[in-house]
């Protein structure tokens, strides 16, 4: 990526940056109406869960 930066970064907004963006940007994503001045409320929060027991077990050996 340092050898072709600037064609680099383009590359990464187009198949990585804005493809998530456009979903959660869109008129049924998370953050339709958030803005930061008409609309300062921000959306729902996502529900989370715990991992179930054993799942990261690499983790759970480092000292």
């Amino acid at each position: 990526m340092t050898l072709d930066w600037p064609q680099a970064v383009l590359v990464y907004y187009r198949d990585y940056f804005y493809p998530p963006m456009d979903r959660l940007t869109s008129p049924e994503g998370s953050f339709h109406a958030y803005d930061e001045t008409t609309h300062p409320q921000l959306p729902d929060i996502w529900s989370t869960e715990a991992a179930p027991d054993g799942h990261f077990t690499q983790a759970e050996n480092v000292t």
